[in-house]
């Protein structure tokens, strides 16, 4: 390698003397690894990181790399590299400079629910989560009720139970088809559903030999109980019959 930048063993002692690497190869126009290869041919014994940086640099303090290692704020926090990067402060003192007045959204502190006065931790909140919740269920009420629910008109997805192409969503539906399969009787499975003001009705069974139509109940919730009712009343002319425990019992579908 010529040498081109005219380094003698006496001038690049006198350097690096007081400058590093990276401050030589910038006054004399060259890279760093030109600086290493003239230090080690000419034997010049290289320091440890950060030997004479008490004088010339403010990143070295107490024998320890503030600006990569550690907080350069409060000094003592040790820090990753990836970290310093992105906050270029520790966790602590990154939180320190983000709360209250130090955020850039503040907007005078802390408002207040204004049902409970409880405390919000967002600055921009006007409920807390429970008093949120109340306005939520009330609003559902009054805007999802019949047509204008999602489900009107769908059949929800419960667990189901297949039988001749057929998804039955329980068990004792399977037995009672598989009666019928065994008594020669044609049936069909929830083949309409009946449309009324703010409600569906989908019967589970329809035999068409006897124009009847079955539903296969293990009880009756409040809900379940004036659904049939209002069914039946918009729906009179309908034969539908109801088999429940007792009546599964007594044709030998359950025991």
């Amino acid at each position: 390698m010529k040498n081109k930048w005219k380094f003698t063993a006496k001038l690049l002692k006198k350097l690096y003397k007081n400058n590093t690497f990276k401050q030589i190869a910038k006054k004399y126009n060259c890279t760093i690894g030109i600086v290493w290869y003239y230090l080690k041919k000419f034997k010049i014994k290289t320091r440890k990181r950060g030997y004479n940086s008490k004088n010339n640099n403010n990143n070295y303090i107490d024998g320890r790399w503030n600006k990569q290692h550690y907080c350069p704020i409060c000094k003592t926090n040790p820090i990753s590299y990836p970290t310093w990067r992105k906050n270029g402060k520790c966790m602590k003192c990154f939180k320190k400079s983000i709360i209250g007045k130090n955020n850039s959204q503040w907007k005078g502190g802390k408002s207040k629910c204004k049902d409970c006065d409880k405390l919000l931790s967002s600055y921009t909140a006007k409920y807390c989560n429970n008093c949120k919740g109340k306005y939520i269920t009330i609003w559902r009420k009054g805007n999802y009720k019949g047509k204008n629910n999602p489900m009107y008109g769908k059949t929800t997805q419960t667990k189901q139970i297949r039988y001749k192409e057929n998804y039955m969503r329980s068990s004792w539906e399977y037995k009672f088809a598989f009666f019928l399969d065994c008594s020669n009787i044609n049936w069909q499975y929830e083949p309409k559903r009946f449309y009324m003001e703010n409600i569906t009705y989908l019967p589970d069974f329809y035999l068409p030999e006897f124009d009847c139509y079955i539903e296969i109940k293990g009880f009756f919730n409040k809900n379940g109980k004036e659904r049939f009712d209002t069914f039946k009343q918009n729906y009179p002319n309908i034969n539908i019959k109801v088999l429940m425990l007792k009546e599964l019992q007594e044709l030998g579908i359950l025991q």
